[in-house]
C-alpha cells in the first residue's frame, strides 16, 4: 500500500460564489475563525502526518505569493506553491502535480472548505486507506448529488435519484471534497488537455470500479461557497458574538454582534453593526445590518 505522504490543497479557482469576498484574497486565504483557511488545513494535514504539501494558485496571484510568505508552516513540512498560468481545473491540478511530482499516493483537500477533524477521525480515515480512490461522503440535504445503489456502489455523480431507484434502496450522499488517490491509476489516464474536471474522470472510473468511498454521518464539514455559507458556518453551534482579526480596533462605545472582522478594521465609537463581514483595512463609522463592507462599498449579505 502506498505510503500517505503528500497532499493538494485545490486552491486556484476565482471564488466567484463568493465574491465580493474574493475580490480582496483568494477563497482559501479567507479567515474562518481568524485563521486563513489554508493554514487550517495546513494544520490538519500535517498532524495527520502529511509531509509534503502542494497548493495551487492563479487567482490574485500576488495576495497569495505576500500570504504564503507569512503563513505558518511546521518545521517537518514542505510547502510546495505551484502558480497556475492558466485555470486547469480540479482535474488538471491534481493530475499536474501526480506527473511532475511523481507522489505515489496523493491526499486532496478542497480549500475553501471547513472541517471539525475529530467529527471524522481524519488521522483513521488516512490509516485504513488501501489504495485505489477513495472519497469522503457525508448525509448533507443541500449538497447530497452522488448516487448509490442499493448495494452501495457509486454510480453516478452531480445527480438525484430518481422515485423508481428510492424505492429500489438507492441513496444520495455529499462529496466532502476530501480524496485519497493512488496515482498510478491516474497516471493510466489518457487526458490529452490541460483542463480536467476531477468529477468527470471519476464518473468513468466509477463504473470501471476503482471508486470506493467513507462515509461520515455526523460530519461537522462546511462548503463556504457563497458570502452567506461563510458568514453562517462561523456561527452554527457557536456562543461567540464576533471573530475580530489580528490589528483591528474597536472603540469602547462601538456595538457589534455576529460580525466577522478581517485584519486592521477599525470600528469607530457609536457605530453598531449586526450580523456583517468587515473586509481588510476598512474603517466603519456607521449602523450596518446584514451587510459586506469593503473598501470600495457596502454588499447586502
Amino acid at each position: 500500500m502506498p505510503e500517505l505522504r503528500d497532499a493538494l490543497i485545490l486552491s486556484a479557482g476565482w471564488g466567484t460564489r463568493l465574491r465580493p469576498l474574493t475580490l480582496y484574497r483568494p477563497k482559501v486565504l479567507a479567515p474562518f475563525k481568524e485563521k486563513p483557511l489554508l493554514q487550517t488545513w495546513i494544520d490538519i494535514l500535517a498532524a495527520c502526518g502529511i509531509r509534503r504539501i502542494f497548493v495551487n494558485f492563479h487567482a490574485l496571484s500576488t495576495c497569495f505569493k505576500h500570504f504564503l510568505e507569512c503563513i505558518d508552516v511546521p518545521s517537518n513540512v514542505e510547502l510546495c506553491p505551484i502558480f497556475e498560468k492558466s485555470i486547469l481545473g480540479s482535474g488538471g491540478s491534481i493530475l499536474n502535480v501526480i506527473k511532475h511530482f511523481r507522489p505515489s499516493s496523493l491526499v486532496v483537500v478542497n480549500g475553501d472548505t471547513v472541517l471539525n477533524p475529530a467529527s471524522i477521525n481524519f488521522p483513521a480515515l488516512l490509516e485504513q486507506w488501501n489504495g485505489r480512490i477513495w472519497l469522503a461522503l457525508t448525509d448533507n440535504e443541500l449538497y447530497n448529488n452522488i448516487v448509490l445503489d442499493s448495494a452501495g456502489n457509486i454510480i453516478r455523480f452531480r445527480s438525484r435519484t430518481t422515485q423508481h431507484e428510492q424505492k429500489a434502496g438507492f441513496q444520495c450522499l455529499a462529496f466532502m471534497g476530501i480524496h485519497i488517490i493512488e496515482s498510478q491509476i491516474l497516471r493510466d489516464i489518457k487526458w490529452n488537455k490541460e483542463f480536467a474536471d476531477i468529477i468527470e474522470i471519476y464518473q468513468v472510473l466509477a463504473l470501471e470500479g476503482y471508486i470506493r468511498y467513507k462515509y461520515f454521518p455526523n460530519a461537522q464539514w462546511y462548503d463556504l461557497g457563497t458570502p452567506q455559507m461563510y458568514f453562517q458556518a462561523h456561527f452554527i453551534g457557536e456562543h461567540n458574538n464576533c471573530y475580530v482579526g489580528s490589528g483591528s480596533i474597536i472603540y469602547p462605545d462601538a456595538q457589534l454582534r455576529q460580525c466577522i472582522l478581517w485584519d486592521n478594521v477599525v470600528v469607530k465609537k457609536n457605530a453598531c453593526l449586526h450580523s456583517c463581514i468587515v473586509l481588510d483595512g476598512v474603517v466603519v463609522d456607521k449602523t450596518a445590518t446584514n451587510s459586506i463592507i469593503t473598501r470600495h462599498g457596502c454588499y447586502k449579505l
